[in-house]
């Protein structure tokens, strides 16, 4: 495989990576609602909606910079 096949392969088994780990973290949320009680539920909802709030203005920024990053690494242990 040449040089920029082997980067691009790299890069999508990163994006695939993240993809999984986000739908894994929603399956497990999924599975546990039925089964924690209901206060509890609330204040996890509660809770996570609240760090939603506070970070959605800089996800964005996060998700370049890792994105950026973990090119970087890949292309640095390439060499």
């Amino acid at each position: 495989m040449n040089r920029s096949g082997g980067l691009f392969l790299r890069v999508l088994t990163v994006i695939a990576g993240l993809a999984l780990v986000g739908i894994v973290l929603k399956l497990i949320g999924s599975i546990l609602t039925p089964i924690l009680p209901a206060s509890f539920n609330a204040a996890l909802s509660s809770g996570l909606a609240h760090l939603v709030t506070i970070v959605s203005p800089a996800i964005p920024a996060i998700g370049a910079l890792a994105i950026i990053a973990l090119v970087l690494w890949i292309i640095t242990g390439r060499r």
